[in-house]
């Protein structure tokens, strides 16, 4: 629909406001502009604007410019009417009602109008000629005329074309007294409904404020052209302010959706700004500071746009401006939490990598090889999964088998997997642990040197291998014998996996607490493959309990001493014990001697013999003195100490 410049300017005043500018806000403000037209030659400017469905109101001039007087706040140059005099609102009929809406309805009496002869003059025709359209009669320039500038239409009708108008909208009152009237007067019908001469359209109702300053300025252009008599009027109306619904609006949702302001940096919509720009779209709102919460009336005339709370806070980020607003998710600066055990993870996955392992990702729905105390599923997929694995190992042994099958050669599998196990702790009562768990099969794990074949090492070996990874993540931790009496429960889901002699304990010295096993596969679980005689090592760690015997050094305690200017004696001592005994236990024996002038205790040497199922150990013992040379009788008094500590022992040399 295109607008005319002079005519919005008779509403409002537009010399001080930028053209270009105008065109901006009303874009930014939703209102699709298609084109400016400049018109020199008349001294006009044409704004063709797009009416959408969502603001099918502004279809006339007075709508355009109230919205521009919304977006500049500027005032209106005309005030809406609401009665004519005391003495005609004293007639007039205030009790219609149709469905709830307001429908105002103005008929007068008219007499000797001459429409033949009607000289229309030449600035009413412009109006018809900007939109492109081509009136037949005199009156038809006139109804555009008003069309365009209020949005109002009006009917000059006879007696039985205003009773079959007056039908169509059920309003018997007028109706009864149009009867009346002679046969041969017109009348003037005027009305804030579209009424359609053909009966089986739709009657659409256009609201406005402006109601009676359109009725007015339709009696003066009729009576000023057509030279006629107004006469006698009949108005049926509601003064009462119609609003169709009332809408909450939360300031938080508001200050969350339009976000912060660009002027003030990390700042929102203030409360009073909020009500300041509600008032300026005549909303009326009413502000709850306890509740922090906007209560707004929709008038009817945007019932159709107007419905959610998001449509008001979109009506205030439109009358700000949306390009005021910071259109970026603003940072945050906060870093986010993150625990322990997940950096730990990390750091597993990446020493494991680092020395040569592949990660895998297995289900953790299986079906458990050791039946027993496994926690099963009610509805499971299939047959392959119908328990939650207690154990990584088994995922791994399978992964194993069916590469090698797949493969069939002799190619190295050293790969490790990081998941979750789960197990029944007691009646419904289950217990969520997350381990890691490797397998290592290489032929070529050990090389004495570039030129010799690699092989694929012993359980001691392997040993080291894992004490070198546990060593990258600062865990203090101690190799020991399980014990069948203490560990049982937590042991009987993967012992059965492990080889029966050679297998060891992973421990926490602080807690005595088990972390985890390692040790040679069981050869039940390959005997399903034919492989080489290599030896396949395994290990299975819980990693909330490892993560609990890991210390950072974050700071060093150093203990200084004065270093000893004199010699020191060392003693070379080979003991002969049973082949159960710690060797730990002899070293602690030694430090526990009651002599300063011993420093160290050192085991350099061991030799065991298969068939007395004996061993001899060879440990050199140092002595000094920070303050003096040693001299023959303190050599005699330790040599004393230490023999007669050595008397325990099988034999001595």
């Amino acid at each position: 629909m295109k607008f005319s410049w002079k005519l919005i300017n008779n509403f409002i005043k537009l010399q001080d406001i930028d053209l270009s500018r105008l065109e901006k806000q009303l874009i930014l403000s939703g209102i699709e502009i298609e084109n400016i037209e400049n018109r020199t030659k008349v001294e006009e400017i044409i704004f063709d604007i797009s009416i959408t469905t969502n603001r099918k109101e502004i279809h006339s001039t007075i709508n355009l410019a109230k919205e521009i007087s919304i977006i500049f706040n500027k005032p209106l140059k005309v005030s809406n009417i609401i009665f004519f005099t005391r003495s005609i609102k004293q007639t007039i009929n205030k009790s219609y009602s149709n469905n709830n809406k307001l429908i105002n309805i103005s008929i007068n009496r008219i007499k000797n109008i001459q429409i033949s002869n009607i000289i229309i003059p030449k600035w009413i025709k412009e109006y018809s000629d900007i939109n492109n359209i081509n009136e037949k009669d005199p009156i038809s320039y006139i109804q555009n005329y008003i069309k365009v500038k209020w949005g109002q239409k009006f009917y000059i009708l006879n007696k039985n074309e205003l009773v079959n108008k007056l039908s169509h909208i059920n309003e018997n009152q007028t109706k009864n007294i149009v009867m009346n009237e002679n046969d041969n007067n017109k009348f003037l019908f005027f009305t804030t409904q579209n009424i359609n001469h053909n009966e089986k359209t739709k009657i659409e109702i256009n609201y406005s404020d402006y109601y009676f300053n359109a009725y007015i300025d339709t009696l003066k252009v009729i009576s000023t052209f057509t030279k006629c008599i107004i006469g006698n009027c009949h108005h049926i109306y509601d003064d009462k302010n119609y609003y169709s619904k009332q809408i909450i609006v939360n300031k938080n949702i508001i200050n969350t959706t339009l976000g912060q302001t660009k002027k003030k940096k990390f700042a929102y919509l203030s409360s009073q700004k909020i009500v300041h720009i509600l008032n300026q779209l005549q909303l009326f709102p009413k502000y709850n500071k306890i509740l922090e919460t906007f209560s707004v009336k929709v008038p009817i005339v945007r019932e159709h746009d107007l419905n959610r709370e998001i449509d008001i806070i979109e009506e205030i980020g439109r009358i700000k401006g949306f390009n005021n607003f910071i259109n970026k998710i603003p940072k945050n600066n906060k870093k986010g939490k993150i625990y322990k055990i997940s950096l730990q993870i990390k750091n597993i996955r990446k020493i494991l990598r680092q020395l040569g392992m592949n990660e895998v990702i297995n289900c953790c729905l299986i079906k458990n090889y050791l039946s027993g105390e496994n926690i099963k599923l009610s509805n499971p997929i299939t047959r392959e999964q119908t328990e939650l694995r207690n154990s990584i190992i088994q995922n791994l042994i399978n992964t194993y088998i069916s590469n090698k099958k797949e493969l069939n050669t002799q190619e190295i599998i050293e790969i490790f997997e990081i998941g979750k196990i789960f197990s029944e702790k007691s009646y419904k009562r289950y217990s969520e642990e997350l381990c890691v768990g490797g397998l290592i099969d290489n032929n070529k794990f050990i090389q004495n040197n570039w030129s010799s074949k690699g092989n694929d090492g012993n359980f001691f070996h392997f040993k080291a291998f894992i004490e070198f990874f546990l060593e990258q993540l600062h865990a203090k931790i101690e190799f020991k014998k399980l014990s069948k009496k203490i560990h049982n429960n937590e042991t009987k889901n993967i012992k059965n996996f492990f080889h029966k002699a050679k297998h060891i304990g992973i421990y926490n010295p602080n807690k005595q607490e088990l972390i985890g096993i390692l040790g040679e596969i069981n050869p039940i679980y390959t005997k399903k493959i034919k492989t080489s005689k290599n030896k396949i090592y395994i290990f299975e760690i819980n990693i909330r309990k490892l993560n609990e015997s890991i210390y950072f050094n974050n700071h060093l305690n150093y203990i200084t001493k004065t270093y000893s200017y004199y010699p020191s004696v060392t003693r070379d001592i080979t003991i002969k014990v049973n082949k159960q005994t710690n060797i730990k236990i002899i070293r602690k024996i030694f430090l526990r001697v009651d002599n300063a002038l011993i420093k160290s205790v050192e085991i350099f040497n061991e030799y065991i013999d298969k068939e007395s199922s004996t061993r001899s150990i060879s440990l050199r013992v140092t002595y000094k003195s920070n303050t003096r040379t040693l001299n023959n009788k303190d050599i005699q008094n330790i040599d004393i100490q230490v023999n007669n500590l050595l008397s325990k022992f099988m034999s001595k040399t």
